[in-house]
């Protein structure tokens, strides 16, 4: 009934396992026991390195959301068994307790959601393409790339010299990368490293999805951007026949310079979706957090 395919161990790791804080679920059941509604988020981990803001909060993605089909009659908009949830689910988990709550969503979830939830169009998401056709490979480079099973110190290292240069992110240290792509159990994303002398500069999470190469998340030092290019070319290798395709908002500068000069084209996103969002602690995020916000794919749960 729920279109999307959720294994027992999915549900474990997204909500119960999160190392950031769980369980956030609200479900509605009917008077015989029957579950008839489910509302649910889980907890990123977000960092403000502009001069001045505050370093450090958290967020909540909503993931999962349904209402089981022989229910949907009951109510209408505010008073539908999903915005009961919705309001169990702001009381108890949002409300003086995160800066927002967010995701990418369109089409009817996304109208009954701005109409009824107090959902906020932040903004629409570009997509970039990087065709089977570009060319390749590049000239040879001194970058390392090396496939990735654990994670390190290291990583917490990179984190905090490279965010500065970015602004408002999640926190993309080991830890995050550990629970969010190494142990989730049934999208088997391909993690690489990139180092140059032994030293890792960056690095990116990729997977096959419909027949794209998917890169859902990637984070570089500012000044090794140009590293991207030998780890695009080496996953581009794998899948020679594929076009190699990421989300990122045009911001940062370097960042979208980067992209454009490895060839990639900016595009909407073809199903439309848009970055969403309900403020809590922060009141106004497209005012305050969207001018110097980054984020891709992977930060959301649709890779």
């Amino acid at each position: 009934m729920f279109h999307a395919d959720r294994t027992l161990d999915h549900w474990r790791w997204k909500y119960r396992d999160d190392p950031f804080g769980g369980t956030h679920i609200s479900l509605v059941f009917a008077s015989d026991g029957e579950l008839v509604a489910h509302y649910a988020g889980y907890v990123v981990p977000f960092v403000d390195r502009r001069e001045g803001h505050r370093p450090d909060f958290v967020g909540l993605h909503i993931g999962d959301t349904m209402t089981h089909p022989s229910y949907r009659h009951i109510g209408r908009g505010p008073t539908s068994l999903l915005a009961r949830a919705v309001a169990h689910f702001y009381a108890h988990s949002s409300e003086q307790r995160v800066a927002f709550n967010y995701g990418f969503n369109t089409g009817n979830i996304q109208r009954f959601s701005v109409r009824f939830l107090r959902l906020q169009h932040l903004e629409d998401i570009t997509a970039w393409t990087l065709g089977a056709d570009a060319a390749m490979p590049r000239e040879p480079s001194a970058y390392e790339i090396e496939r990735v099973t654990e994670v390190s110190g290291e990583w917490d290292e990179l984190f905090e010299s490279a965010a500065v240069h970015y602004g408002v992110l999640v926190r993309r240290d080991a830890r995050y990368v550990r629970w969010r792509y190494l142990e989730c159990p049934d999208r088997h994303h391909r993690i690489y490293g990139v180092r140059l002398r032994g030293r890792l500069v960056g690095w990116g999470a990729f997977r096959p999805i419909d027949a794209d190469q998917v890169c859902g998340d990637a984070f570089f030092e500012r000044d090794h951007a140009q590293a991207a290019g030998p780890l695009i070319d080496h996953v581009r290798s794998t899948a020679p026949q594929a076009a190699l395709t990421l989300w990122s908002p045009r911001r940062p500068a370097w960042w979208i310079e980067t992209l454009t000069n490895l060839g990639f084209t900016a595009g909407p996103e073809p199903h439309d979706l848009a970055l969403m969002a309900v403020p809590f602690l922060v009141q106004e995020p497209a005012r305050d957090l969207v001018p110097g916000l980054f984020y891709s794919r992977g930060d959301g749960d649709l890779f």
